[in-house]
């Protein structure tokens, strides 16, 4: 089934692997004529391509960023500016010790040196 007049249709797995890879060889490509991958599609803007450039700068070039790599950049984006927002409002986070956690002694996990979020 890998002749000619086939079609393989493959996860975005395989699109979004073959995007982290800065190149690839001439063998790879004709391996893989005839495969449909579907994708998530982020389109190009100058954030987007500033944020290529200083990746391509920080990993000298070496990984690619795919999709994913764009939506993990943009959670931690988001997350990080509700932390700033939140202290911005004069707010504490806070932690304590969890008595439920001293009871589980034992182990290399040291539990009981854990401590739990009290909310906010």
């Amino acid at each position: 089934m890998i002749d000619t007049g086939y079609v393989w249709i493959a996860t975005t797995c395989l699109s979004t692997l073959l995007d982290s890879k800065s190149h690839l060889s001439p063998n790879v490509g004709r391996s893989l004529q005839g495969v449909l991958t579907l994708r998530p599609h982020t389109p190009l803007s100058e954030n987007k391509k500033y944020l290529f450039s200083r990746w391509s700068k920080l990993s000298n070039g070496t990984i690619g960023l795919n999709p994913y790599g764009l939506y993990a950049y943009d959670t931690v984006w988001i997350i990080a500016n509700a932390v700033k927002a939140f202290f911005e409002k004069g707010r504490t986070i806070s932690f304590s010790n969890d008595s439920n956690l001293h009871k589980a002694v034992g182990g290399a996990l040291n539990l009981a040196a854990m401590t739990v979020f009290d909310g906010i």
